[in-house]
């Protein structure tokens, strides 16, 4: 392999956030010309020039790959395609890496030769979780627990010809609007050990809590399509254990007549449902 790390970025909408990763990538204690950085841009360029930030940066291998198709998975499958590093990463367009973060993944790959899949935790800059409570110990992801490890951008792939690439059906720009990072990592238990690694750090801002009821209904149908796609034992338990989960949120939302957690409550629950009936596998899967 050329590099060490190949890190793909696909991005729409934004551009001081890629200023501040590409600074964060400036600041890790690591060799750089072992990295190289893979940014699938599909903004429409009278909106946002990303040239302009990314000529400021000739220091680091980057590719600037325009594309004209919407989609989260499509667009890293894209990047994929120009990755000519040992380990594959997909930092969102708002997230920063630590100094520490890229050596962290190597010497985890190092300890683990068995493993084609490393995962990490996301904090703020203060050492606070983001998005959910972290294992603060090493875990052995298998088909029971892989559920709660979870997002796109603490995924760390070792890349080979049998590597994994994303359901295009699945995630932001699409039908089913998420868990294309989980359909990867439940597939990589299937055929190889995977690892959850807490000394693997990310930044990402936290999230805003209020989720319009809009995203409930894309999120979840995405869950729904990725247990479909993924159809076994353990998905079926995952299922009705999520299904029963937002049942009870719902009837709490119930009781407090706040018509917008109704709301939430009962696309959380219905959409579920519909996007596991709604999805058809094809051939490819």
């Amino acid at each position: 392999m050329k590099y060490k790390f190949s890190l793909i970025m696909a991005t729409q909408g934004r551009d001081k956030e890629i200023e501040l990763f590409l600074e964060s990538i400036k600041q890790v204690d690591y060799d750089l010309q072992k990295v190289q950085i893979i940014i699938v841009d599909q903004n429409d360029v009278e909106k946002i020039n990303l040239e302009e930030i990314i000529s400021e940066y000739t220091h680091l291998n980057i590719i600037h790959v325009k594309s004209n198709t919407k989609g989260l998975s499509y667009n890293r499958n894209i990047g994929l395609e120009y990755a000519e590093g040992e380990y594959i990463a997909y930092p969102d367009d708002d997230c920063e890496y630590y100094p520490n973060t890229l050596k962290e993944v190597e010497e985890a790959f190092q300890k683990n030769p068995e493993s084609n899949l490393i995962l990490g935790r996301i904090i703020d800059k203060s050492g606070n979780d983001v998005i959910r409570k972290w294992s603060k110990q090493t875990v052995n992801i298998t088909k029971n627990n892989f559920f709660t490890k979870v997002s796109s951008i603490t995924m760390f792939l070792r890349n080979s010809k049998d590597i994994y690439r994303f359901n295009e059906k699945l995630g932001v720009g699409t039908y089913f609007g998420s868990c294309e990072d989980t359909d990867i990592v439940y597939k990589y238990t299937r055929s190889s050990q995977v690892i959850y690694s807490p000394k693997i750090e990310v930044y990402h801002p936290h999230p805003n809590q209020d989720i319009s009821v809009e995203k409930v209904k894309s999120y979840s149908l995405g869950f729904g399509g990725f247990v479909k796609s993924n159809l076994d034992f353990h998905t079926l338990v995952l299922f009705f254990k999520v299904l029963v989960y937002h049942m009870l949120k719902l009837v709490g939302a119930l009781m407090t007549l706040n018509k917008n957690k109704i709301l939430r409550g009962w696309n959380s629950v219905y959409c579920r449902v519909k996007g596991f009936s709604d999805y058809t596998k094809n051939e490819r899967e």
